[in-house]
Order: structure tokens, then sequence, then C-alpha cells
């Protein structure tokens, strides 16, 4: 499986797992992107970043999907597969032996009232610089 980020950056994953999550008072889709244990969590901070995340396209056998929006990072982790996709971060509960340990990060989604103000404080931005320069 292969994903390829708003910024061009591919990486290849393990998998990829979607599950609501609630952040900041509000129910929002998530997706888990697993990777191997031997991935760098510094890499996977420096690159699932909201201005990376905008639109996650994710490639694999049975097809091409896009994400749009999963720009808000709720985790990044190292532990059991099983427990990185339901959101614990590895603490608690009983972990066979066998099971395999990945690299994790989860991007939730952001909503539309957040992306409008989003936009709003960028076009006020841009009118202050303009009204600024000489």
């Amino acid at each position: 499986m292969t994903i390829l980020l708003t910024n061009g950056c591919t990486l290849d994953c393990e998998g990829v797992h979607g599950s609501p999550v609630n952040y900041q008072g509000v129910t929002r889709d998530c997706l888990t992107f697993l990777f191997s244990p031997n991935t760098s969590l510094d890499d996977l901070l420096g690159l699932f970043t909201a201005e990376n995340c905008t639109a996650i396209t994710v490639q694999d056998d049975s097809g091409t999907f896009i994400h749009e929006n999963y720009t808000i990072r709720t985790g990044v982790g190292k532990g059991y597969k099983e427990l990185a996709m339901r959101g614990v971060s590895g603490a608690g509960g009983t972990v066979k032996e066998e099971e395999k340990q990945v690299c994790w990060v989860s991007m939730a989604q952001s909503t539309l009232a957040e992306r409008t103000l989003q936009n709003q404080q960028d076009t006020l931005d841009a009118l202050i610089i303009s009204a600024l320069e000489p």
C-alpha cells in the first residue's frame, strides 16, 4: 500500500484503518496509518502536518482513494498493531507475544466550520499584509 501526501511525499504503508474519534468535543472520522516498526517517529511527525494532509491519496490493489481534510494529528507512536488500530497508546490490556509491532500516526478530519474559520483568518491576514505594504 502506498500513501501520497499533499506535498508529494510517497510512503510505503502497512495499512490504513478508519474509526470515529472524539476530539475537542466533536466526533470526527479518523484514519490511523500503520508503518514498519523501523520508521522514525520524528519523520512521521515532520510529514503528517496539517499542510501535508489536506489530501491524502491511498493506493492499493483495490484502487486509489483520496481522503481530504485529515489535518488534525491526534496521535503518533510505536506499539502493537491491534492497540494502535483501537487508538490505545499501549498501556493496559493483555497483548500476545506474537502480535506485530508497528509505528503509527492518527489523523482526524477537520470540520467544515473549522476550515471556514481558517479560510477567513487567511483572508484577513492577506488583507492586513497588503494594507501594510508601501
